[in-house]
């Protein structure tokens, strides 16, 4: 029995009339729409759409359009990018409501499906300090619901408080380091009393000891480069940020990184 072998010259000659799917054009071509098919999809800011307020738009077709305090705009090859610089005043942000206030025990969303997922892509200016991406977590008043950070040891975490409190919190903290000047995909998911579960690009890590059942309803504002308490300020660029009202299951993350990564110049 005779074997092909693969004909990696071949394969070349034809990407010309067969795009690769690891092609940044071919990314750019598909990445939006396969954001927008995302379970529970509310919210989703590819930071392309903004406005002469500026404000940056909402994608998901919800409305969730985002205020600006100073951030700028531009692209870094095909990516469009959000830019958060060294001043302390720099995020994206939008008043609490029902939308945002995601319980992670919706009962529109079949059992077994129900919890929060959200991230998107992101380049740190430097390594060595707190600083959050998304948040919707206010420790004045005890607001707390959800955030994804990278802590000052240069790891990511994600976490979600049950009654927004001190106490009652369940994060997970990778153990894989952040790259200044990179970019990397960041995702944080919480599956109601399961699991909380963050992922740097392909890399997972998982806690599934003490989850809490259910998010509080906090009505802090959520947003993009820092946190609800005017702290831990993101110094960097932003792209695809998105927020789900559901667990998004591993393989489904796992595309997310692997489809979108060559828009960014990063091999999954």
């Amino acid at each position: 029995m005779s074997v092909q072998e693969q004909n990696l010259q071949m394969a070349d000659l034809l990407s010309a009339y067969f795009p690769k799917r690891r092609e940044p054009s071919f990314a750019w071509g598909n990445v939006i729409s396969m954001f927008q098919m995302l379970p529970g999809l509310r919210g989703f800011w590819p930071m392309s759409s903004v406005d002469s307020t500026p404000a940056v738009f909402d994608l998901s077709g919800q409305g969730r359009t985002l205020s600006r305090t100073n951030v700028t705009f531009q692209w870094i090859g095909l990516a469009p990018t959000g830019r958060w610089d060294v001043a302390t005043t720099r995020y994206l942000y939008r008043a609490s409501e029902a939308g945002l206030s995601i319980s992670g025990i919706e009962g529109h969303v079949s059992v077994g499906y129900q919890g929060l997922t959200m991230g998107g892509w992101f380049n740190f200016d430097a390594l060595g300090s707190l600083e959050t991406v998304m948040s919707k977590w206010n420790g004045t008043g005890n607001q707390r619901s959800y955030f994804l950070q990278k802590l000052a040891a240069d790891t990511i975490q994600f976490g979600v408080s049950l009654d927004g409190g001190a106490v009652n919190v369940s994060s997970i903290t990778t153990t894989v380091a952040t790259t200044a000047s990179a970019w990397i995909f960041l995702a944080g998911r919480f599956r109601p009393a399961t699991d909380v579960a963050v992922w740097i690009n392909g890399n997972q890590a998982t806690n599934a000891a003490a989850i809490v059942a259910s998010i509080f309803a906090s009505t802090t504002q959520f947003e993009i480069g820092r946190l609800g308490n005017a702290a831990n300020y993101f110094t960097g660029y932003g792209s695809l940020c998105f927020l789900c009202a559901a667990a998004l299951p591993d393989y489904m993350i796992n595309l997310l990184f692997e489809l979108s990564a060559p828009l960014f110049g990063v091999t999954p």
